[in-house]
């Protein structure tokens, strides 16, 4: 796809670069978190247990899990869909784009490092199926190319749609020409 944007080929390869290595380093922190507890480094089930730390500590996962993937992933959409907040908090989209891509991850991640953290405390399973579900909000999150023109060219186009009847209008014109 080629857009009619400010931005060159160049800017959106950096911007790429940058979206990719902040994936990169906030999702390792996952994988730390997990060598971390395979390894033996912390002892796993060194929480003391019983009913009432398992049960806060599945209920507190279980809505951390839901309410950050539901949080990150809808103000990321909101806001980078606001052509008035893009333009006028940071003046450069890219930079809006990456900061608020940043703040989707780290929503994300810190649930599931929370529910990993808890899972190697307690051995508490429902900790660590918890822990599953900002994992696999993580595939939306991977920065690609196409949704990076596709948001530049939304935040420089100014392009209003016409309705109906002036496009019906604009191509007889056209025709009668």
């Amino acid at each position: 796809m080629n857009y009619n944007h400010p931005f060159s080929t160049e800017d959106l390869k950096l911007s790429l670069k940058m979206l990719r290595r902040d994936f990169y380093l906030l999702v390792g922190t996952i994988f730390i978190f997990i060598a971390v507890g395979e390894t033996g480094l912390l002892t796993n089930g060194m929480l003391a247990t019983s009913p009432n730390i398992d049960y806060t500590l599945s209920v507190a996962g279980v809505i951390l899990a839901l309410a950050s993937v539901y949080l990150g992933l809808k103000l990321f959409a909101k806001y980078t869909k606001d052509k008035a907040f893009v333009t006028s908090h940071y003046g450069n989209p890219l930079r809006c784009y990456r900061n608020l891509s940043i703040i989707r991850l780290s929503l994300i991640v810190t649930a599931a490092s929370f529910n990993l953290i808890a899972y190697y405390l307690t051995m508490n399973t429902n900790c660590l199926l918890m822990s599953f579900v900002p994992l696999v909000a993580l595939v939306f999150c991977w920065p690609t190319r196409d949704k990076l023109e596709n948001f530049t060219s939304f935040v420089c186009h100014d392009d209003e749609p016409k309705d109906d009847y002036n496009r019906d209008e604009e191509s007889q014109n056209e025709y009668n020409k």
